[in-house]
């Protein structure tokens, strides 16, 4: 995921009068795309959103798998969050556990690495679509980047002991 470049202006005039946390994420923006990457890659559905995944048998199965491959073990939730806020669904948290159980590596690394990926496609690389969407749903953008900011900035003031 590339998180500078051509982007960046675009995303500050999107944010910087609703996100108070932007020159932050800005000046970490390597720090994001560290928490990223920090994962070994596995394999991923690449295509995950609401049109891709069914319920059946009392539990979620996806469709649609023309876009699999390796990828970031988080990408697949980050990328569903980031497609169903504007419409103000949320991401069970069931599910976000379940996928995580059964992805490897520390649990405490994937949490923060999805906090980072989806907070990563919404700051630099959701703007160009919101003209796509209402105002409805740029303000739950807006909001779950809010929150996702706090908690990204939260936990690295808590790593460095502040």
């Amino acid at each position: 995921m590339r998180l500078s470049g051509g982007h960046e202006t675009v995303s500050t005039a999107f944010w910087a009068a609703t996100l108070p946390q932007l020159s932050g994420l800005i000046a970490r923006r390597a720090e994001l795309r560290d928490q990223v990457s920090a994962l070994p890659p596995v394999f991923v559905h690449g295509d995950c959103h609401t049109d891709n995944i069914v319920h059946a048998a009392g539990s979620p199965v996806f469709c649609d798998w023309q876009s699999t491959g390796v990828g970031r073990p988080v990408s697949d939730l980050a990328f569903l969050s980031v497609r169903a806020t504007p419409s103000g669904t949320v991401v069970p948290r069931a599910l976000i556990d379940a996928y995580l159980d059964h992805s490897p590596g520390d649990r405490g690394l994937l949490e923060r690495a999805l906090v980072a990926e989806e907070l990563a496609i919404l700051v630099f690389l959701w703007p160009p679509y919101a003209a796509f969407n209402s105002p409805a749903g740029i303000a739950r953008v807006h909001s779950r980047a809010r929150e996702l900011a706090e908690r990204h900035l939260g936990e690295a003031a808590h790593e460095k002991g502040c």
